[in-house]
């Protein structure tokens, strides 16, 4: 999610395109519900799972939580 993700997976490239892909897609999701203004449309885009609670999927959960519930 932050902006030094591919430079933090050097040691294996896959791993940073995936972070890269995974990055665009939640970001895809939050856009696609911004752009609907009928709440039954935008709470499919909003609702979607971490597997996982180590460091990462911690800081994931709680920064996309914060997007979800921004309200700008």
């Amino acid at each position: 999610m932050t902006t030094g993700g591919k430079h933090a997976c050097v040691r294996n490239k896959q791993w940073s395109e995936y972070a890269l892909r995974t990055h665009r897609r939640i970001f895809h999701a939050f856009e696609t519900a911004e752009l609907t203004s009928d709440a039954s449309e935008r709470e499919p885009w909003l609702n979607f799972g971490v597997v996982g609670a180590g460091p990462s999927g911690v800081e994931l959960v709680g920064l996309s939580s914060s997007w979800r519930n921004h309200r700008g």
